[in-house]
């Protein structure tokens, strides 16, 4: 499994690589840095590279559902939804040790829509929901 790159305009999220290890530790090792974390104290370079191999392991291991699952279960702003429905390729197990998963009561009930990409959805008896001269459009 390949970890993504995110790039926006003003950021790009990208894996680390052996060549960030020694900017890392720099930067690891600045007293105006280390103020911000738990443990102010600076980390030598064999543990900035473990730290580096470690977020390497956890993704092979975990991929970002732990970290999305966690979000799930402890954010506030989510405590008043009711259902959320998670779907995943080969997941099943490790989302239903957080115990608050579980498989679909009756999944024969449940359908998907899925728009094809450039094309508007249909309507009912095919005829086009919106009005040429609505301002929207």
């Amino acid at each position: 499994m390949t970890i993504p790159t995110l790039t926006t305009t003003c950021l790009t999220l990208r894996p680390f690589t052996e060549r960030d290890v020694e900017p890392l530790h720099r930067i690891l090792t600045q007293d105006a840095i280390l103020r911000h974390f738990p443990r102010p104290d600076p980390l030598d370079l064999a543990r900035v590279e473990r730290l580096v191999a470690g977020q390497h392991r956890h993704w092979e291991e975990h991929g970002l559902g732990k970290w999305l699952i966690e979000c799930v279960v402890t954010d506030p702003d989510l405590r008043g939804i009711k259902q959320i429905l998670l779907a995943t390729r080969d997941a099943h197990e490790i989302y239903r040790r957080y115990g608050v998963f579980e498989g679909l009561p009756a999944p024969e009930k449940w359908l998907i829509r899925r728009q094809v990409q450039g094309t508007r959805p249909a309507t009912p008896g095919g005829s086009d929901a919106t009005r040429k001269d609505d301002p929207s459009r």
